[in-house]
């Protein structure tokens, strides 16, 4: 109920992440895939009590977590990972350039379709409000204004992943088709990846943070 912003991985980095189910070694994605799943899970906290309580309960140490989300941090190592995988394997001479095309072209419909829904359609179809709503009322926001700001969030968002993700596809495949070479499509993959996260990152903690009070 308190933590603030959420754990954001990366919208590239989620493209090559859905990639990899195409790309990599079936018993590597799947033991991957299942930690995945298994810390989500655990980051869920009381909201998934059945699994949380009897770990809190009796594993050692695990009580002493500032809070459940943090094992997001972990998540997020498997989820890279996989990632990386699915990239290690365009850059291979010896994958099959018909399994990267389909692997591309699958991964372009299945996520392009997934922000394209909640660009044009999820901001008329979920509830907006929030738990402090109320509080922000007593402040004096004007609620319909701030459930406007959220939608048009959601919207802005998965418009700008659909961006990054439309870049990173294309570059790779300019390489699958040798019109760019290794160099400079890792150089631009890597600069497209920081910024996304440079920016995500400076919402929650800008210049300002680290003033001299």
């Amino acid at each position: 109920p308190f933590t603030s912003g959420p754990a954001y991985f990366g919208a590239l980095i989620s493209f090559f992440f859905l990639m990899s189910f195409w790309l990599i070694d079936s018993r590597i994605k799947w033991s991957l895939s299942a930690a995945i799943v298994l810390t989500m899970l655990l980051s869920l906290g009381k909201n998934f009590s059945i699994l949380n309580e009897p770990i809190f309960n009796y594993f050692p140490l695990y009580s002493k977590f500032r809070a459940p989300s943090s094992i997001l941090g972990i998540t997020n190592v498997f989820y890279c990972l996989m990632g990386a995988l699915a990239l290690s394997s365009v850059f291979s001479p010896t994958e099959n350039k018909e399994k990267i095309r389909k692997a591309l072209k699958f991964s372009v419909i299945g996520m392009g379709g997934f922000l394209l829904f909640f660009a044009f359609i999820g901001p008329s179809m979920f509830d907006f409000s929030g738990k402090g709503d109320a509080q922000l009322a007593n402040m004096g926001f004007d609620l319909n204004t701030v459930l406007s700001d959220r939608k048009e969030a959601l919207r802005n968002d998965a418009l700008r992943s659909l961006l990054i993700m439309a870049l990173g596809a294309g570059l790779v495949w300019a390489f699958i088709q040798q019109k760019l070479n290794k160099a400079i499509v890792l150089a631009a993959l890597g600069a497209i990846m920081i910024g996304d996260l440079w920016t995500v990152g400076r919402r929650y903690i800008d210049s300002s943070s680290f003033e001299n009070k």
